[in-house]
């Protein structure tokens, strides 16, 4: 597996929770990742947390509220 992989493996074990990246990086044993600027980007591509509820969705699911702060499809619709 590659280091890329293992990457996608973290980030699809954050998907869909409201876990911390720290929480998780630590149950994979990749603490180094907290501030390796090549992971974060890649996750930044994939996923982001809500600002609103705390999970994380799918980047396409990102709408910016009105306070400019990106916000899960379904907190959108509930902020409407």
């Amino acid at each position: 597996m590659s280091e890329e992989d293992k990457w996608y493996e973290i980030i699809e074990a954050l998907q869909g929770t409201c876990n911390s990246l720290p929480v998780v990086l630590d149950q994979y044993g990749r603490k180094d990742l907290e501030d390796h600027m090549p992971f974060l980007q890649t996750l930044d591509n994939v996923i982001f947390l809500c600002s609103c509820c705390g999970w994380w969705a799918e980047i396409g699911e990102a709408t910016e509220s009105e306070t400019g702060e990106d916000v899960c499809s379904q907190c959108a619709d509930e902020l409407e």
